[in-house]
């Protein structure tokens, strides 16, 4: 089986949006918040990534998936169709930059807590290696 990818960061997303969804409904003062209003965007590319690459993953259709070139691909996406596209078409809907800055700093949370999580398990990996050589008393 395939290795899935961003399971941490997507579950903690999930959370954190179901938290933002909740506040958003029953907190008057977080909704003052001006941040608030990108929270959505912010946590978009970090559910969304992995769980498009893991569902593609899961049905055959990719074998390994790159967190980074996956995450520039779709902040693509994102941006022009949420940002271009669908303001041409829909008068009801804005574009925003700072929506556009939002996806930009969601890739680059999830790219790096990718890149943090996975050094830390090559480090276990390599300590576990190494202490089952010793235990075996192999040098």
């Amino acid at each position: 089986m395939n290795k899935l990818i961003a399971i941490p960061q997507m579950s903690a997303g999930i959370i954190i949006y179901i938290i933002h969804f909740i506040l958003v409904r029953t907190c008057l003062s977080y909704n003052a918040i001006p941040i608030r209003w990108y929270i959505g965007d912010i946590l978009s590319l970090i559910v969304c990534v992995p769980l498009f690459c893991n569902i593609e993953i899961l049905l055959g259709l990719k074998k390994n998936k790159k967190l980074l070139f996956e995450a520039i691909f779709y902040f693509i996406i994102f941006s022009l169709l949420y940002e271009v596209i669908l303001p041409l078409k829909n008068k009801e809907l804005t574009s925003d930059l700072f929506d556009i800055v939002s996806y930009a700093f969601s890739g680059f949370i999830l790219i790096f807590t990718d890149m943090k999580l996975n050094s830390g398990l090559k480090k276990h990996r390599i300590l576990k290696y190494a202490n089952l050589k010793s235990k075996d008393g192999i040098q």
